[in-house]
């Protein structure tokens, strides 16, 4: 089994091809949606995601916030739901840090929502620290300081979902 140490190095090294060959269209974007579905579940099962896998997605959500918000609303697609926290910790614990601010992002979201404050509020700070422009950390910063609810952020989440979901599929929502 490959250790975090070794899957970052290789992450690292995948990383520059596919921030090179990340194309933002429609096809792209419905392919790694649904890589990450199949590699979620096949976590689940105790395979770890490949380095190529990690460095396109990270990619992706650097480039589309359609693709960042899709992350987001993993938490209300029931089948992969219980796996999407381990998937988003490893995926975020592997990535550089300037690579993994819209993961990170994202993870703090879901450890906020499990009553993990403080951990939550520290994760923002880190992604604040490397990328202090970073709309959506700020948006968060402010959010977990005012004390907001735990399941505000994931009915957020899951309301925007479906429309998140036909933006990447380009199709209309009902």
């Amino acid at each position: 089994m490959i250790t975090a140490k070794e899957l970052r190095a290789e992450v690292l090294l995948a990383l520059p091809d596919a921030i090179s060959n990340y194309k933002d269209n429609k096809e792209t974007n419905v392919r790694i949606v649904e890589e990450v579905r199949a590699t979620i579940k096949d976590l689940a099962d105790g395979i770890i995601p490949n380095a190529n896998h990690i460095a396109e997605l990270a990619s992706a959500v650097n480039e589309n916030i359609q693709m960042r918000d899709f992350l987001m609303g993993l938490r209300s697609e029931e089948a992969i739901a219980p796996y999407v926290y381990q998937y988003l910790e490893l995926v975020g614990g592997v990535l550089i840090k300037e690579a993994a601010v819209p993961v990170v992002t994202v993870f703090s979201t879901y450890l906020y929502e499990i009553g993990e404050k403080e951990a939550a509020q520290n994760l923002i700070q880190d992604v604040l620290e490397t990328n202090p422009k970073y709309s959506l950390a700020r948006l968060l910063e402010q959010t977990y300081k005012s004390d907001a609810p735990t399941d505000m952020l994931a009915n957020m989440a899951k309301e925007l979902h479906k429309s998140v979901l036909a933006n990447i599929y380009e199709k209309e929502t009902a």
